[in-house]
């Protein structure tokens, strides 16, 4: 399941940004060292609140998360680009394309998963203030 989701420390890198990571749909569970516990979804609650002062939640994103927060399209004075996945190879690729001209890329971003590569968009979208 790990690799389903982010990291802490990608989640960390996020909510550093500014991104809000209070949508997501899982979260870490971590004890007092900041190992990994378990990892629960929202809604589960194994213990009443006030019994956790030595154990911290931080939230976790899933690919569906990311692609919520990511706009769809992109429209500039010059077109509109709509965002594209697809594989080239081993590598992922995350790209928001000229509707007209496929070719035409706005911005590109790889990775080794939709995940990843869906979290290096998020990432530079936001840091080039593009979100």
């Amino acid at each position: 399941m790990e690799d389903k989701v982010l990291s802490i420390q990608q989640m960390n890198v996020l909510r550093y940004l500014g991104i809000d990571t209070s949508t997501a749909s899982l979260y870490w569970w971590v004890g007092k060292d900041f190992e990994l516990v378990a990892m629960k979804t929202k809604d589960y609650r194994e213990v009443e609140p006030g019994d956790e002062p030595e154990e911290k939640r931080i939230d976790a994103f899933v690919v569906e998360d990311i692609l919520d927060i990511l706009p769809r399209e992109i429209e500039t004075d010059e077109a509109i680009y709509r965002r594209t996945i697809f594989w080239k190879g081993n590598d992922c690729i995350m790209a928001y394309c000229n509707e007209e001209d496929f070719e035409d890329k706005l911005y590109v971003r790889y990775g080794n998963s939709i995940l990843e590569a869906s979290y290096f968009m998020l990432k530079s979208l936001k840091m080039q203030k593009a979100l």
